[in-house]
């Protein structure tokens, strides 16, 4: 898109895609001249780029493939009910928030423990 030519109907401008300007939102380009919106991007939801593999090159499949697989393993591990945490017993406590870099995962720990993961 960056390289694509944009015709501004306000006053008449011709525009590549990578000289227009931000829009009120992310959605939104607007002529660098009279400051109109004159594109808007479209972004394609998970559910159509899933009922259109086709539609996408090899690598963007194997993209999709790895970010659906990382969604579905995240909403699994999704908290429920708070009866799924184990009670701490410490009047006070500190509650870390960590990254497992190996799994992509979220660790909520106290010190000596792990609370969720």
């Amino acid at each position: 898109m960056a390289d694509a030519a944009v015709a501004c109907k306000q006053c008449g401008g011709t525009y590549l895609g990578s000289e227009l300007a931000d829009g009120d939102n992310e959605e939104e380009r607007d002529c660098p001249k009279c400051h109109k919106a004159i594109l808007f991007l479209v972004f394609e939801s998970v559910d159509e780029l899933a009922g259109h593999p086709d539609a996408l090159s090899p690598s963007e499949r194997e993209d999709f493939a790895e970010r659906t697989d990382f969604v579905d393993r995240w909403t699994a591990g999704l908290l429920k009910s708070p009866k799924q945490l184990p009670d701490v017993k410490a009047k006070k406590f500190t509650l870390f928030w960590d990254a497992d870099h190996d799994t992509q995962g979220i660790i909520n720990r106290t010190r000596a423990r792990v609370i969720w993961r």
